[in-house]
């Protein structure tokens, strides 16, 4: 529902997991509200039947990092088990600030009564504390290769941005003074709790009800990079200590500062009911869930020299913090309801297999919207109903043992949600449902020693929502809202051979080839004079950041104690921005790892990514090239983008 905080803040990886499910496609859609692309179901450890535990203990070589990990669970008493886990890490970040990166850990653990085999009455919680450092994007030199090159003086694959000024006070327009410190990054506390009950009566139906709730303060304090500016000989330019740059030669940045602050509330309870009833594998069920947001960010705009770790400047003053433009960013306060029915069935018929699925949810958004304007104190309720529809209909045919044929097509949503409501220039006409259809046919092999999963998809994509910024008269940035509809094919495949029990090779690609089908926008007569009231089509013009091609080829070798893992990962071509201006490289990279089994309750790991330190970018300018010299790019010239880890 919100960008800030995203839905991975509120989840991390620890040895509490058992294990991960994962439903791609179509049926996903079927399974959750507003999941048209895939569903991941990660399940947690419950304990066994006899005490045992993990612990791990984590060393990064190249960021000074520690890490913690432990997990214990097993019977209390003869129908009771628990089972408790969770980590504790700090490391300086793999390009480090001049603060702490990264720190935090969270803390899980469950109570598991069995009322009778595989009936169970189960109370779960979970308290989430961690910080994680925004990645600024940086500067390159253009070379033409779509490649990070670095800079004279700086490198962004191993050098960051990130002003070491951490500290900043700021005066919203609404008069109330907000203190944000870099240190903190995306720092996110989250407290979880609830209830999950299952039981099988005696005519063998399984019922399941799921009751969650979790309470949630997330902080965001982080900036973007904006144009670069050349020293001027005549200005003076000083540090916020006062002292005075001598005679500065090159480029300093100019910098977007974002700000925000949110509380969230969320409650959930999904009852799901399956039998078996001959040919028929029937599921059905119902469930609520309620989202409450509170979300006020700032912005502002400061400036940095662009080196490792930079100071912040002021220009021609040594009095003040350096930021000015301070406005309201973004304001989402309001209450988003679901309530959903869904039911499934899958139906046996010798060879042939057919999964049919619907779902319906209905959205209750109702919150209120501030007027940007002063005194910032007018704000205008919004409550608002949309009912959304999922079909989904899938088919499995098993030509033998070894060998299978399927397809599937399903109709869906992606929804509308508080922030379409809630944003300041808010306009009716341009609230519209966005659409999802998709459809796929694989081939499928399973052989002792070779499988293979093969698929080609077709997917659409209507009324896609986005803003575009653009070029005002005084060196700012208009944000318009845009809509766009696209079309994306592809093939995939996932292929695994096992020439030996020692060997095991496992090759996944995909080829994609992905369009907008209408994108059209127009700029507003206050933008630079020479945009001002011009069309930009990009219709038929390929979709920006997608790859042209995926492939990864990964090994392992065991003998005796020892598992040697190599893994070699391609990532294809990238158009920058819609109007396929600026093609960004394609990359590789390269990692390997060794386990070793010292014993069975010891074991030792090594291993290490992006070995060969490839310079890929995964983005251009988020602005648009085609407003910076139509892509025209001198060689050596300073652009923005954001590079892969080293």
């Amino acid at each position: 529902f919100s960008t800030s905080p995203s839905a991975d803040q509120y989840y991390k990886v620890d040895l509490t997991i058992k294990t991960v499910e994962a439903v791609r496609g179509g049926h996903a859609a079927v399974l959750l509200a507003n999941t048209p692309g895939a569903l991941i179901n990660v399940i947690s450890n419950t304990g066994g039947d006899k005490f045992s535990g993990k612990v791990k203990y984590t060393r990064g070589l190249s960021q000074n990092a520690n890490r913690f990990d432990a997990n214990f669970g097993g019977k209390i008493a003869p129908k009771l088990k628990f089972n408790v886990g969770g980590f504790y890490r700090a490391d300086d970040g793999i390009r480090p600030p001049s603060y702490r990166a990264n720190e935090g850990g969270q803390l899980k653990m469950n109570l598991t009564y069995e009322i009778k085999p595989n009936s169970y009455l189960r109370f779960y919680g979970k308290y989430l504390n961690d910080k994680t450092a925004w990645l600024v994007p940086s500067y390159y030199s253009y070379d033409g290769s779509g490649q990070g090159k670095a800079l004279l003086g700086f490198d962004l694959l191993t050098q960051i941005l990130a002003t070491r000024d951490t500290k900043v006070s700021l005066v919203a327009p609404t008069g109330k003074t907000y203190n944000y410190d870099f240190s903190d990054g995306v720092h996110l506390k989250s407290l979880a709790g609830g209830i999950e009950f299952k039981h099988i009566t005696k005519n063998e139906w399984t019922i399941k009800n799921n009751l969650r709730y979790q309470t949630t303060t997330s902080n965001f304090t982080g900036s973007i990079v904006t144009a670069a500016t050349a020293y001027k000989a005549n200005v003076n330019y000083y540090t916020l200590d006062g002292q005075m740059l001598n005679n500065p030669t090159g480029f300093y940045t100019g910098q977007s500062f974002i700000g925000t602050n949110s509380t969230d509330k969320q409650f959930s309870d999904n009852l799901d009911f399956n039998k078996q009833l001959g040919k028929h594998s029937l599921s059905f069920g119902a469930g609520i869930h309620t989202y409450d947001i509170d979300l006020f960010s700032l912005g502002a705009t400061f400036n940095t020299e662009i080196a490792n770790q930079p100071r912040t400047l002021l220009i021609g003053s040594a009095t003040g913090n350096g930021y000015s433009g301070i406005n309201i960013g973004t304001y989402r306060k309001g209450t988003t309801g679901i309530t959903s029915a869904w039911a499934s069935d899958e139906v046996s018929l010798g060879n042939l297999t057919l999964d049919l699925g619907l779902r319906a949810d209905r959205f209750h958004i109702k919150g209120q919207r501030l007027q940007n304007t002063t005194p910032f104190t007018n704000y205008t309720p919004f409550d608002e109903n949309r009912t959304y529809g999922t079909a989904s209909v899938g088919l499995n045919y098993k030509i033998n043992d070894h060998h299978a044929l399927f397809g599937r097509a399903t109709r869906t949503y992606s929804a509308l949600n508080i922030g379409d409501y809630s944003n300041f220039t808010f306009n009716p006409d341009a609230v519209k449902d966005r659409g999802v259809f998709m459809s796929e046919v694989g081939y499928k092999i399973n052989t002792p020693k070779f499988s293979l999963f093969s698929s080609l998809v077709y997917a659409k994509l209507t009324n896609i929502a986005s803003s575009m910024l653009i070029p005002n008269t005084t060196a700012g940035f208009i944000s318009i809202g845009t809509f766009a509809s696209s079309r994306n094919l592809s093939a995939e495949i996932e292929a695994t051979y096992t020439p030996s029990k020692n060997l095991n090779f496992r090759l996944v690609t995909t080829f994609q080839n992905s369009k907008y089908t209408q994108y059209e926008v127009t700029a507003p007569s206050n933008a630079r004079a020479d945009l001002a009231g011009k069309l930009y089509s990009w219709s038929g013009n390929y979709a920006e950041r997608i790859p042209n091609v995926i492939w990864e080829l990964s090994g392992t070798y065991n003998y005796k104690i020892f598992d040697l893992f190599a893994s070699f990962r391609h990532i294809g071509k990238r158009w920058s921005s819609p109007s396929n201006v600026y093609h960004m490289g394609g990359y590789d990279e390269l990692s390997m790892g060794l386990d070793c089994k010292i014993t069975k309750k010891l074991g030792f790991r090594v291993w290490g990514d992006n070995l060969t330190n490839s310079r890929g970018l995964t983005e251009g300018n988020i602005r648009g090239d085609q407003f910076l010299l139509n892509g025209n790019f001198e060689k050596g010239s300073l652009q923005i983008g954001r590079i892969i880890l080293p």
